[in-house]
C-alpha cells in the first residue's frame, strides 16, 4: 500500500517522465489549533495577544519552523520549537510526513504526518495529521528557486470550528494555504472511538492506517490522554524555500511507479 501511495504521489506532482527529484528544505511559520471533540476550538491562554496570533488565543504562533520534502519517495520531516499550551510546554518530537495522494491509492495533493508529543510529564503522546500540501505540491510543480516564498494552496478546515467560535468575529481566517488541516480521520487499531473503526485498515503508513475516513472535525482525534478526542492541528501559512537538492532518478523508478498505479486499476476492477 505504501508504494502504491507514493506512486500516486509522484505521478501526481512530478509527472511521469521525469528524470530528476529535489530535496525541498523550507522554513515557514504556522499556527497550532486544537479542536474539541464535538468540533469547538480549545484556547491557549499563553498564546493571548502572541505576536502573530490573536487576542483570545484561539490560534498559538509557532516558530522556527522547518520542513523538508523528497520528490522522489514522498517522504519528509519537520521540527518546530516547544511551544506553551494552557501552562504546560509541548514539544515536539520525530516529525515525519509522507505523501498519500487522495489517500485511497489515486493522485492527489494529501500529506500524512506523526508526531511523538511530550506534554508535561506525559511522554510519546501520538499524533496524527492528514493534510492537503496542494500548494506545496504546485508550487514544485510550477519551478521553485531557493528564496521564493510559497503562501497558497488549500483551506484549511480549522477556519470553520474557529469562525464558530465565541471569538470568530475577532479571528481572521487563514484562507488558502500551502499545507492546511482538512477533517480527514485514519484507522487507528485499539482505538475504539475513532470514528474510522478499529479494523479494516489496509496497513499503516506514518501512523494510524486507512482507509481515510471524513468526520467532520478538523485534525485527526487524539486516542491517548491528556486530550483524548481533540484534533491537534498544524496549519503551516507560509514557506520559504531555503535549499534545493537534485537527485537523480534512474527511469526504471518513474515506470516502477507507472506500473504500480496500473496495477491498483486492475485490482480496483476485480473487487468491483
Amino acid at each position: 500500500m505504501k508504494k502504491t501511495l507514493v506512486a500516486a504521489a509522484i505521478a501526481a506532482t512530478m509527472g511521469a517522465t521525469s528524470a530528476q527529484a529535489d530535496i525541498y528544505t523550507f522554513t515557514g511559520t504556522g499556527f497550532f489549533t486544537m479542536i474539541t471533540p464535538t468540533g469547538g476550538v480549545l484556547t491557549n491562554p499563553d498564546a493571548q495577544g502572541a505576536p502573530g496570533g490573536d487576542a483570545f488565543g484561539v490560534r498559538t504562533p509557532l516558530s522556527n519552523l522547518v520542513m523538508s520534502f523528497d520528490t522522489q519517495t514522498g517522504a519528509g520531516t519537520g521540527s518546530i520549537d516547544p511551544f506553551l499550551f494552557s501552562g504546560t510546554t509541548a514539544v515536539a518530537n520525530n516529525v515525519s510526513m509522507q505523501a498519500i495522494g487522495d489517500g485511497n491509492g489515486g493522485p492527489g495533493t494529501l500529506i500524512m504526518g506523526s508526531i511523538s508529543f511530550d506534554y508535561g510529564p506525559t511522554t510519546g503522546i501520538p499524533v496524527y495529521l492528514v493534510a492537503d500540501a496542494a500548494g506545496i505540491f504546485g508550487a514544485i510543480q510550477g519551478g521553485l528557486n531557493v528564496g521564493d516564498v510559497i503562501t497558497g494552496g488549500a483551506q484549511t478546515s480549522t477556519d470553520a470550528p474557529i469562525a464558530a467560535s465565541p471569538f470568530g468575529a475577532f479571528t481572521s481566517p487563514l484562507g488558502n494555504i500551502p499545507f492546511a488541516m482538512t477533517t480527514l480521520d485514519v484507522n487507528q487499531d485499539g482505538d475504539a472511538a475513532n470514528a474510522c473503526g478499529t479494523t479494516g485498515g489496509t496497513g499503516a503508513l506514518i501512523g494510524g492506517g486507512f482507509p481515510l475516513c471524513d468526520d467532520g472535525v478538523s485534525g485527526v482525534r487524539m486516542g491517548t490522554a491528556p486530550f483524548p478526542g481533540h484534533g491537534a492541528n498544524f496549519d503551516i501559512t507560509s514557506l520559504t524555500v531555503q535549499s534545493i537538492q537534485a537527485v537523480p532518478v534512474p527511469a526504471a523508478v518513474w515506470l516502477f511507479g507507472s506500473g504500480l498505479l496500473g496495477l491498483v486499476g486492475v485490482a480496483r476492477r476485480k473487487a468491483s
